[in-house]
């Protein structure tokens, strides 16, 4: 946990975090890319805060699933410059531990999952549950989708989306991008624009 105390007055954010994995599992699957865009309450400006491949180890690298490494366009080539594990894990925590923020992603819960267990296996503190709430933009889109067009949309994945919205689905997913769509989406729903 970080040491940050409840009765601590913290700057509000809002996050949009994604990333990219080896596999499904937080337990035997680890981080390759990670995004994490920031904006202030009330506001639509977004700035990115934080993004960087992240260097896999030969024993994630053999516990790999192989499509997630397809999906996530992973090669030793386009990872060359990736920063270290620990280097990552002590940035992403400065980040989470010194403000008090909404979480906003497409199933952040997994999101969430990794990032915990990343932090741990690098030895650095992760923010307590009274400093951030989530907001999914997947339960979003099928609250406010489901009931219009449950034809047109097969599943509330972000590509589904994407398509549905007419917007560009890629080859290969990109946390930075899928992070960025995610604040599109967040601010479509929350407040009727686009143009974020």
């Amino acid at each position: 946990m970080c040491n940050t105390k409840q009765e601590e007055i913290m700057e509000k954010k809002i996050l949009f975090i994604d990333i990219e994995t080896t596999g499904l599992s937080s337990e035997h699957h680890t981080i390759t890319e990670i995004a994490i865009l920031e904006a202030i309450p009330h506001q639509t400006k977004i700035e990115q805060k934080f993004h960087t491949k992240i260097l896999i180890t030969k024993n994630d690298f053999v516990k790999a699933q192989p499509k997630a490494l397809e999906i996530s366009g992973y090669s030793e080539k386009g990872w060359s410059n990736a920063m270290a594990p620990e280097i990552a894990a002590e940035k992403i925590s400065q980040i989470l531990c010194t403000c008090e923020f909404l979480w906003v992603g497409h199933n952040p819960y997994f999101d969430r999952k990794f990032i915990e267990k990343f932090l741990a296996r690098n030895n650095q503190p992760f923010p307590s549950p009274i400093f951030h709430r989530f907001s999914d933009t997947r339960h979003l889109a099928t609250t406010f989708l489901w009931a219009e067009h449950p034809a047109k949309i097969k599943s509330f994945s972000l590509d589904n989306l994407r398509k549905y919205l007419g917007w560009d689905v890629f080859k290969t997913h990109s946390a930075l991008q899928d992070a960025k769509d995610c604040a599109k989406l967040w601010y479509f729903f929350t407040v009727g624009r686009l143009d974020v």
